[in-house]
């Protein structure tokens, strides 16, 4: 098990790996990729989520097996939230939409100097600050090669949430329809994800995203990537479904 600490001194955030981990992929075919993140937003305590990953499926949960979880079925393009108290599975499937973003959204991206962060696996996070139209979105340090499977994973995750934002566009608010969301949500929803993969990201509106933990050759139970069988099922607009997984 690997165990990743991150250290704010003076504005500059420090990763410091402790332990070691070969980088070897037939490894992890064998088994599942864990990762553990400490997520905080602006008036919420900071709290842990789990990410499972393998080449069929991703699962986002609490960091227990019998907690609500998300589960994302690469191959079929679905994505489920399973409510376990009031058993029900939503299903999030590719939304077809003739929807378009009509904001001039001009996104750039330039690489900041930050010499004290220390090399994790030996290769050195680097710090990317996404604009907008000239407006800073979030800061990520990521790490090219690092969790190939899950950042893959991950955008083949946001892209499929990308297409409920575009078709929902018209039903938004409009506070929230800024730049940075029609951006990165909506219209690029993988950017983040383009420079390797992100072991911090900060957002504008508060929202960080910290990996602390990872296990490449973690042995999750078959049975938590599967569907219960007696919740009912419905679709984002809530008409009832037939549990299929």
């Amino acid at each position: 098990m690997n165990k990743i600490s991150f250290l704010k001194l003076a504005g500059i955030i420090g990763i410091v790996l402790m332990g070691a981990c070969s980088n070897d992929d037939a490894k992890q075919a064998s088994s599942d990729l864990m990762l553990m993140f400490e997520e905080s937003e602006p008036g919420v305590d900071p709290f842990f989520t789990r990410m499972l990953v393998n080449k069929q499926f991703m699962r986002l949960d609490e960091g227990s097996d019998q907690s609500d979880f998300t589960l994302f079925d690469r191959k079929n393009s679905a994505i489920y939230t399973v409510t376990h108290n009031q058993k029900r599975i939503m299903q999030i499937k590719p939304s077809n939409t003739k929807n378009t973003v009509t904001q001039v959204l001009e996104m750039d991206a330039s690489k900041q100097e930050n010499k004290d962060i220390p090399s994790i696996e030996g290769k050195k996070p680097e710090h990317y600050q996404l604009k907008v139209n000239g407006n800073v979105c979030s800061d990520v340090y990521a790490i090219k090669g690092l969790h190939k499977e899950a950042n893959v994973a991950m955008s083949e995750f946001k892209r499929i949430l990308a297409t409920i934002h575009l078709n929902n566009i018209n039903n938004t608010p409009a506070e929230m329809l800024d730049d940075c969301f029609l951006a990165h949500e909506v219209k690029s929803p993988s950017r983040s994800m383009q420079f390797g993969f992100p072991v911090f990201q900060r957002d504008i509106s508060g929202v960080t995203r910290l990996l602390v933990d990872f296990d490449r050759e973690y042995k999750a139970e078959p049975v938590i990537f599967t569907l219960p069988s007696d919740y009912r099922m419905t679709d984002i607009a809530g008409s009832p479904l037939d549990v299929s997984l």
